[in-house]
């Protein structure tokens, strides 16, 4: 299992050449934010697009009547 340096240190090994430090730390952010969603997904934690769907419903029907 590799580390978290490691995997960084890939990471921005991986990228072109000329970003700046800004759109590298960009980056970084965007890949460990999608790695911290993926696994939620992984262990379930999340709601799904039909139960989005039945809230959103629930609450624009709720809201109407004001």
């Amino acid at each position: 299992m590799k580390t978290a340096k490691q995997e960084v240190l890939e990471a921005v090994a991986a990228l072109p050449e000329g970003l700046s430090e800004v759109e590298i730390v960009e980056e970084l952010q965007l890949r460990v934010l999608v790695r911290r969603r993926l696994d939620q997904v992984e262990r379930g934690e999340f709601i799904s697009h039909e139960d989005v769907e039945q809230r959103m419903s629930r609450w624009l029907d709720d809201s109407s009547g004001q």
